[in-house]
């Protein structure tokens, strides 16, 4: 599977932002750019739908620029995704059959996706925990 890019750069984008959701002024569109080399033409058209979606705001002027609308911790990775490739997140469906080979792919299938939407649910402050090496797992 390939990521395309505009998730990969909006994914990138929303960590930036989350790294500086405590500052007192927004983020200039070149600095984000540059911050996760991300071309400022397609930067726009995301931040655009992002913007749409309503988890990223905007300021005019001097001082100006990007900033989330949210918390980083009430932002999911499912969000982002839903609001820069609305059809990203449709699951892969198999017809249903009598086979057991039909069955049995479709059961693996199934479980990915499973796996997929919880991982998905993942939100930008523990996204940039991890980042920060401050995430611990847990799972045994």
């Amino acid at each position: 599977m390939k990521l395309p890019a505009k998730i990969d750069y909006a994914c990138r984008a929303m960590l930036e932002l989350s790294g500086h959701a405590n500052d007192s002024i927004p983020l200039q569109l070149s600095d984000l750019a540059k911050a996760q080399r991300i071309p400022k033409e397609f930067l726009v058209q995301i931040l655009s739908r992002l913007k749409d979606a309503g988890l990223v705001g905007s300021s005019r002027g001097m001082g100006g620029g990007y900033y989330l609308t949210r918390h980083p911790s009430s932002i999911s990775l499912a969000e982002v995704l839903a609001a820069v490739d609305s059809h990203i997140l449709e699951r892969v469906k198999l017809s249903k059959s009598s086979l057991e080979s039909e069955k049995l792919i479709s059961g693996i299938w199934d479980r990915a996706n499973q796996l997929l939407a919880s991982e998905l649910q993942m939100n930008f402050e523990d996204l940039l925990a991890r980042l920060r090496g401050f995430y611990v797992d847990y799972q045994i």
